[in-house]
């Protein structure tokens, strides 16, 4: 998960992972549940953990190698 608006902040932080076996050549569907700490996000005006509402990357890709991920956005309210 990343947070494109958060200039002081990691660049990315792991919030959720599944490793899948998928054969060459096959595709399969990939369901995991993001709980709601998932867009917790250092807020520096109070000093605490909390959402931050805005746009957040999620990213999925076929390594940890993050120049090979692709990514959704989702917007939290």
């Amino acid at each position: 998960v990343s947070s494109p608006g958060d200039g002081a902040g990691p660049g990315h932080t792991l919030r959720g992972f599944r490793r899948v076996f998928i054969p060459q050549g096959e595709t399969c569907t990939v369901e995991f549940r993001l709980d709601s700490g998932t867009f917790d996000w250092f807020d520096t005006t109070t000093g605490t953990m909390h959402p931050i509402p805005g746009t957040y990357r999620l990213y999925y890709a076929p390594s940890s190698d993050i120049s090979a991920a692709q990514y959704v956005e989702v917007q939290v309210l």
